[in-house]
């Protein structure tokens, strides 16, 4: 009896269809299904290219996440099109197969041996004690296999970036990772761009002056968020990071108040400070006489929950607006302006209580507490718009949460 032979499949065509149902084809693929079609030759990473570089979808995509941890390596990567849901690519200590198929290779030595990614559910920030039951998020995952991590996981996150559009811009080191030494002369080297935002974690375990020495050598140009348990007694001169927009330390009571008076980044955001009233009431004052910061607004969450009258002096007047600059009157011999509301939408609440204060020479700044102990100090800009009252994105979430 002769043997049936298996059918051969035959291979579809996708690259002989007309432009236009390319288009539709490659709209119904996930990013997974999308990253792998870039991988197969440099002309199909530049159909990709080209296809997400189309107008509908330029805003899609949310900063990717290149996160060095201790115990894995990850990137993440989320889109508007696709809410709620993380796509990521995680890899652990586990060395690449060499004896494994060559199709399984990317980028020479990253080594993807499947593509069928697991789907899983997970509760963030999930706190039972306070009874908050979290972000219902997905999670699609792919694993990857690499010899030398980082120069290469950097290489495969900068072909993500390039084939969605998107620039590099998140990244995030836990300082306890085993070659977080050599990941960071990495990043220091000439050829290596500057990180755009950058986080640095560790635990109470690290050496302080291990943690001196990363914070000389980061390169970052738009922000940095310091995420390490240390000393009260820690220093570090904060003006080494060359950040445009924002310096945000979480725990930071090492931080005094003279160590960020000379900053000039945009904004600044100190949680768990050991600041009190009187540090807040000793801004307000070296405002008042005449000495304007190059920042525009300070976040503090003060050891204590102050008397803001305590930090402001002289007769005000209540407005109903906090935001609307035609109730504050620079030309009136009432220099302060109270306001105190509420803000509520169906997940958040916050209290605004505060003034605006006119100064001598006509600029305005606002002094306000929000929940309780949370002291903002905004410079207003004279660009006769409504004031500004912008919220760390800290803020949206429960206290609990925060850590």
């Amino acid at each position: 009896m002769t043997p049936v032979q298996e059918p051969v499949p035959e291979v579809f065509q996708l690259m002989g269809l007309p432009e236009e149902v390319i288009s539709n084809v490659f709209e119904m693929l996930s990013p997974f299904e999308l990253i792998a079609f870039s991988f197969c030759s440099t002309k199909t990473k530049n159909i990709a290219k080209s296809m997400r570089s189309h107008p509908k979808f330029k805003k899609d995509c949310k900063p990717f996440k290149m996160s060095i941890g201790p115990i894995y390596q990850r990137i993440i990567m989320e889109f508007k099109e696709h809410p709620n849901l993380y796509w990521q690519f995680m890899k652990n200590r586990q060395i690449t197969d060499n004896t494994a198929d060559q199709k399984t290779f990317v980028l020479d030595n990253i080594q993807i041996p499947v593509w069928s990614y697991r789907k899983y559910e997970r509760r963030l920030f999930e706190n039972k004690k306070q009874r908050y039951d979290g972000i219902l998020a997905n999670f699609c995952t792919l694993h990857l296999l690499s010899d030398n991590s980082i120069p290469e996981l950097t290489k495969f996150y900068e072909h993500l970036s390039e084939v969605f559009n998107q620039p590099r811009q998140l990244m995030s080191f836990d300082l306890e990772f085993f070659d977080i030494a050599n990941t960071i002369r990495f990043y220091q080297k000439a050829e290596q761009q500057p990180l755009q935002y950058l986080t640095l974690s560790c635990s109470k375990r690290s050496s302080e002056t291990f943690i001196r020495w990363a914070f000389d050598r980061v390169r970052v140009t738009k922000g940095i968020f310091i995420r390490c348990e240390l000393s009260p007694k820690f220093f570090y001169d904060l003006e080494r990071f060359d950040a445009e927009e924002l310096i945000e330390i979480y725990w930071s009571y090492w931080v005094k108040l003279e160590y960020v008076l000379n900053l000039s980044c945009e904004k600044i955001a100190l949680f768990k400070s050991s600041l009190c009233s009187s540090d807040l009431q000793e801004l307000v004052l070296k405002w008042r006489g005449g000495w304007s910061p190059d920042w525009i607004e300070i976040l503090i969450e003060l050891k204590e929950i102050p008397n803001i009258e305590e930090c402001v002096e002289g007769p005000y007047v209540t407005i109903k607006d906090r935001r609307d600059r035609n109730l504050v009157d620079k030309n009136s011999d009432i220099q302060l302006f109270q306001f105190n509301e509420i803000m509520a939408t169906r997940e958040y609440s916050f209290t605004f209580t505060g003034y605006h204060i006119v100064r001598s020479d006509g600029e305005i700044a606002t002094v306000n507490i929000v929940n309780s102990n949370i002291a903002i100090f905004t410079i207003q800009q004279d660009d006769g718009k409504d004031f500004k009252f912008d919220l760390n994105r800290r803020l949206y979430l429960p206290r609990s949460t925060w850590e």
